[in-house]
């Protein structure tokens, strides 16, 4: 096991982040690698992220965006679900708070019902707290991330949901992990 920490930043690193990032490298019980990618193509951040961490012999990636607060055991959380994909539910940085999990209205209404475990498959997750076993990329075709427009020239899915239709198709399910706690830092913990 060796973990590749990947983080995308347009220049700036929320101090909570720098925080949250010291305390999960400090107690990861594994050799892990950190890679930084600036610049403001997030989807092309990602690709090189990606192309690091193989090229260092990691097995897994976990994407960790530049304004993200979590748990020093968050990752290890995560990895014990033994999943090929799973991403850490959290809201987006607007009010009302929207989840960043895509998922059907009448399963997230009965997430907590129907998922005691505390987690679950879905349409697709947020890249901010997401983590990837790497052999997903051996069997998904590049480009990994990317976005979609509509004949107005509308963002209408960003680059995390580009990879999760991807690798759907490639045939791997999408899971959201309910049980370890990401908040998104903007003028509010979302």
């Amino acid at each position: 096991m060796k973990l590749a920490i990947g983080m995308t930043t347009t220049g700036t690193i929320k101090s909570q982040t720098a925080f949250a990032l010291f305390r999960m490298m400090h107690h990861l019980p594994f050799e892990y690698d950190f890679f930084l990618k600036e610049g403001c193509i997030i989807h092309y951040n990602r690709e090189t992220l990606v192309k690091q961490a193989i090229k260092s012999g990691c097995t897994h990636i976990l994407f960790v965006d530049s304004d993200m607060f979590f748990e020093a055991d968050a990752v290890i959380r995560m990895l014990e679900k033994k999943k090929d994909i799973i991403g850490a539910h959290y809201n987006r940085r607007q009010l009302p708070p929207v989840t960043t999990v895509k998922i059907e209205k009448e399963r997230w209404a009965n997430m907590k019902r129907d998922n005691p475990e505390g987690y679950l498959t879905c349409e697709a997750v947020g890249a901010g707290f997401l983590l990837i076993n790497l052999d997903v990329f051996k069997k998904i075709k590049e480009p990994w991330f990317f976005w979609k427009t509509n004949d107005k020239g509308d963002v209408v899915m960003g680059e995390d949901h580009w990879f999760c239709e991807k690798a759907k198709e490639a045939g791997y399910e999408i899971w959201a992990d309910l049980t370890t706690p990401v908040k998104h830092i903007g003028d509010f913990s979302f």
